[in-house]
């Protein structure tokens, strides 16, 4: 067994484990390893999901901290806003704390097309001296629950502590429980207690806890809406008002419910905030865990003559115990196996810790953990606008709920089923694996087709017999190039190339990416264009000079990428944008939106013909 109970659960700031809390800790890792006294100039460039939605999940301002050595477990968010404000008003960030080097979010690369071998979640940071002599170089991944890997090594490699009960299967598990006659939770005890004391592993276990309870309070302490442009009013101070004036003493068995959707709720709110909370294995599944153990501590456990605190610790240590499994053999990030990987295992885990507590067998308890995944496959991770909001925080309290009813139904069992936890989470891992990276966490939008397959099932954006897809003049093109090719809107559009290397000169040289997603043209007049367009988009295009075009990306207020576009300088007055046909009244509206005092005349636009 690699990962303990501390490594899925840790304590760290939102809104994303994977976005916030991993970028940071790749940052923080990067400049121990090197002399920061040194350092004079930086690089950082974010891949894929990372730079598809880093606005929105706050990564930039993550690694920024991270490079001045801060660090998600201990940061609190009052050191998050104060550094964040002088990195932005002094356009410079201070190494290690040490060494003050002109470096801002405007200066981090983002590339969202481009997706490393690793993971979808990658970034490459870079350092040199005065002398202009490289310190170091590396490319990290974040692959879920704030887990990082530098590119050639695992970050967290180290001595392999001997544990008493290795396991890597649910099978193994269960065996140990069988041979030792004990439950689940003095089997991961035990692994625990071979690298620290039990008396240390409880104490921490209770400060995981206690956060929890920190982040539910302090969630209720804020008013208004939650950060990020989507305008989400915050719904746990007056969910607690409410509860607390019907049922002050939370013992009304008629309201436990509404008691669990509040917990997850202000949870996910207060991440959301960007505040602190626990990793349960994930960022934006950490609502789950906290909502099942209140009803595990305050309702379900009325009787059983055990204390709160040891209620918590089997409860935890059950849960750890099926996460070892998720992490081990399939994977808890939203951008690998989407959000089946985060909300589906935290399901789980918390259906498996409610079913130890209330006396479940091994294997109800491994039942219970196989019923509450079984029926979160398929998840697909899709925020709206990149923000970890939309379904993120109701998709919570929802799957708070299958996990106590999936408790509920392994305890009506004597633990035969048909379909064992070691096969479900195989699943879970190619159910991953088939969907389309297109549905997996990049917080894109997509043609109403493509969600219609989704929905349907299809999830492998492949024309059918029946359902063939045209293809463009260019396509032979594309193809002799190496490019690879998915269904967008009845055409064959290509979508990535052999290296980056081949696409940037496929895109620059030769047939061009966008012959067929981008066809809505847009026409931007006037003497203030370059400036206006300069404040619009994500380059600096009055710098370009006539008959040159420019890749560019339009960013969403809120953070996030509503389009990419290619911005042509026709004259010096006049620009011509095109972007993707099928988000034209997105596009439209947003640089609309941004004409303001401009006197660029605005705009005309239309759609040509095939």
């Amino acid at each position: 067994m690699t990962v303990g109970v501390f490594d899925l659960f840790t304590v760290g700031i939102g809104p994303s484990s994977s976005h916030t809390v991993g970028p940071m800790r790749a940052a923080a890792d990067f400049i121990s390893r090197i002399d920061v006294a040194r350092v004079a100039r930086l690089d950082v460039e974010l891949f894929g999901s990372l730079a598809a939605t880093g606005r929105g999940h706050g990564t930039l301002t993550a690694v920024l901290l991270g490079l001045e050595g801060l660090h998600p477990e201990t940061v609190l968010p009052t050191q998050v806003d104060s550094r964040s404000a002088a990195i932005e008003s002094q356009r410079r960030v201070r190494v290690g704390g040490v060494t003050d080097v002109p470096y801002s979010a405007d200066d981090i690369r983002l590339s969202p097309r481009t997706v490393l071998p690793g993971h979808a979640n990658a970034l490459r940071l870079q350092a040199w001296d005065a002398a202009d002599e490289m310190l170091d170089a590396a490319v990290y991944y974040s692959v879920g629950g704030g887990f990082i890997e530098r590119e050639g090594e695992a970050v967290h490699a180290g001595a392999e502590v001997a544990v008493p009960f290795p396991f890597a299967t649910a099978a193994e598990l269960l065996a140990h429980c069988e041979r030792e006659g004990a439950p689940i939770s003095e089997i991961m005890l035990g692994n625990e207690a071979a690298s620290r004391s039990q008396d240390d592993v409880r104490d921490c276990i209770l400060h995981l806890r206690d956060v929890m309870d920190e982040c539910v309070r302090t969630s209720i302490g804020r008013a208004d809406v939650l950060p990020g442009g989507l305008r989400v009013r915050r719904r746990a101070p007056a969910w607690h008002a409410r509860l607390m004036a019907e049922d002050p003493d939370a013992i009304d068995p008629g309201l436990w419910q509404e008691w669990v959707n509040f917990v997850a709720l202000a949870v996910n709110e207060e991440n959301a905030s960007g505040g602190r909370v626990v990793t349960a294995p994930t960022n934006g599944a950490a609502g789950i865990i906290p909502a099942v153990l209140w009803y595990a501590t305050h309702t379900a456990a009325h009787g059983t003559g055990r204390t709160r605190d040891q209620i918590t610790v089997s409860f935890l240590l059950t849960a750890a115990a099926i996460g070892v499994l998720y992490k081990a053999r399939a994977s808890i990030s939203g951008a690998e196996v989407g959000c089946q990987g985060e909300v589906g295992s935290a399901s789980s885990m918390a259906a498996a810790g409610l079913a130890e507590v209330l006396g479940g067998t091994p294997q109800q308890v491994e039942n219970a953990a196989e019923i509450a995944m079984e029926h979160n496959l398929g998840l697909t991770c899709d925020p709206i606008g990149g923000l970890v909001q939309i379904p993120c925080i109701e998709r919570n309290a929802i799957a708070a709920a299958k996990a106590i009813n999936a408790a509920k139904m392994a305890l009506w069992g004597d633990g035969h089923h048909r379909v064992s936890l070691d096969q479900v989470i195989a699943t879970m891992r190619e159910t991953g694996r088939d969907m389309s990276r297109q549905v997996q966490g990049d917080g894109a939008r997509r043609p109403r087709r493509e969600r219609r397959r989704m929905l349907s099932g299809r999830t492998d954006m492949t024309p059918t017999e029946s359902d063939p897809a045209r293809t463009s003049p260019l396509h032979d093109r594309h193809e002799a190039l190496g490019a690879t090719f998915t269904d967008f809107g009845g055409w064959l559009m290509p979508v990535r190339y052999a290296s980056d290397l081949d696409e940037h000169r496929a895109v620059r040289e030769a047939a061009g990416l966008f012959d067929i997603s981008h066809m809505a043209e847009f026409t931007v007049v006037g003497e203030d264009a370059a400036a206006y367009l300069d404040r619009a988009l994500a380059a600096r295009l009055s710098a370009m000079a006539e008959g040159r075009a420019k890749y560019s990306l339009l960013l969403a207020s809120s953070g996030g990428i509503l389009d990419d576009v290619i911005v042509y300088r026709l004259a010096a007055d006049r620009f011509l944008i095109i972007a993707n046909a099928g988000n034209r009244a997105v596009v439209a509206g947003a640089l609309a939106d941004r004409v303001g005092s401009s006197g660029s005349r605005w705009p005309t636009s239309a759609m040509p013909s095939a």
